[in-house]
């Protein structure tokens, strides 16, 4: 008697992978208040290509972001880069937004047809912000405490600030990461700053290094930046992504013991 085919191995064949738009699970089956009629709820699947294929036993389930419509004013600023928001389509002001996720069984999902899916160049934009924004773990709480939420009140003060050098510096940095590269007393980090790729204006450079040094000041008693790495994003790789932190405001959201974490997936079975 011939095997039965494998979950996994149907969705392969139906030519589902990571960046692939599926319906959105809703409670009510519709888009939220104020959605366009005409645009239906649709999601991207997150999960790597490699576990969307897998046997279903070793992987039951797909990770889902829903996309919606938002004003073209958001999407201009997105664009560079925002912790929660990912630009699917400009001109159409598509965005997969990772505060409304969904985990999909995949026996479910081959009953469904997929609406296309993000392009090469997006989908590789896409790997690079999950990458850092959205499977990035847990911070310990003394980490948190020490350099995590000194710089995010930093940065907000920042934001707030009349200092036009602090202004202009928040206009040229795109990101900011860590990574811990010495423990102890003190604890040392390395300082990630992502600045747009175009070149700096020798104010703007001036503005960015003032940013670094009151943040330096800004960190718990018994940290100091070993480094700081002023560099544009498209110039950072896949590893160091994945081994540094983001130190973004509403990038990192606290969980009641202190640490940082994501928001919890809503899980529809099959």
């Amino acid at each position: 008697m011939a095997q039965e085919e494998d979950v996994g191995a149907q969705l392969e064949r139906a030519g589902w992978r990571q960046g692939s738009f599926v319906p959105f699970p809703t409670a009510t089956g519709t888009g939220g208040a104020g959605r366009d009629p005409l645009f239906p709820t649709l999601g991207v699947i997150a999960t790597h290509s490699c576990d969307l294929v897998k046997e279903e036993r070793l992987e039951p389930d797909v990770e889902v972001l829903r996309l919606d419509l938002a004003d073209p004013s958001e999407v201009r600023d997105w664009r560079r880069g925002h912790p929660r928001k990912f630009v699917v389509d400009q001109t159409q002001r598509i965005v997969a937004d990772v505060t409304q996720k969904a985990t999909i069984a995949k026996q479910r999902l081959v009953t469904v047809s997929h609406f296309g899916g993000l392009s090469l160049e997006n989908l590789q934009r896409f790997q690079q912000w999950l990458a850092g924004r959205y499977a990035r773990p847990s911070l310990e709480k003394e980490l948190a405490k020490a350099v995590a939420a000194p710089a995010l009140r930093y940065f907000r003060k920042a934001a707030k600030s009349d200092n036009l050098s602090l202004r202009l510096a928040e206009r040229k940095v795109e990101s900011v990461r860590f990574a811990v590269v010495g423990e102890g007393d003190p604890l040392e980090i390395d300082l990630f700053v992502l600045v747009q790729a175009d070149a700096a204006t020798d104010e703007e450079h001036v503005a960015v290094q003032a940013l670094i040094g009151g943040l330096a000041k800004a960190l718990a008693p018994g940290v100091r930046i070993n480094e700081a790495y002023v560099r544009p994003r498209s110039s950072m790789t896949i590893d160091v992504w994945l081994d540094s932190i983001p130190l973004d405001a509403d990038a990192l959201t606290y969980a009641p013991e202190g640490e940082i974490t994501g928001p919890e997936p809503r899980h529809f079975g099959a």
